[in-house]
């Protein structure tokens, strides 16, 4: 997990975190339910949620349902490159 608190990173940390290898295993439900109970925490008040990966994952239709209606909760929209939250 690695979450950029504005002022409190470098680019430096940025590609650190792109290069690193987290040993395949692509889970994505895990992970977006971290990045939502980080919207949820308040402690940022506008993110974006970047979720990259080189694989293929499928997830339940209760976690599609979940985490549209948790999104929607933050005024957040689906992109084609990802989820962004609105203001």
């Amino acid at each position: 997990e690695d979450l950029f608190i504005p002022g409190q990173y470098t680019p430096e940390d940025v590609m650190n975190s792109a290069r690193h290898f987290y040993r395949g295993g692509t889970d994505y439900e895990a992970p977006l339910r971290k990045a939502v109970s980080t919207l949820d925490s308040g402690v940022l008040s506008k993110a974006d949620i970047v979720f990259i990966t080189d694989g293929q994952c499928r997830v339940s239709s209760d976690f599609q349902d979940w985490l549209c209606a948790k999104l929607a909760e933050h005024r957040a929209s689906r992109h084609p490159a990802g989820f962004r939250k609105q203001l």
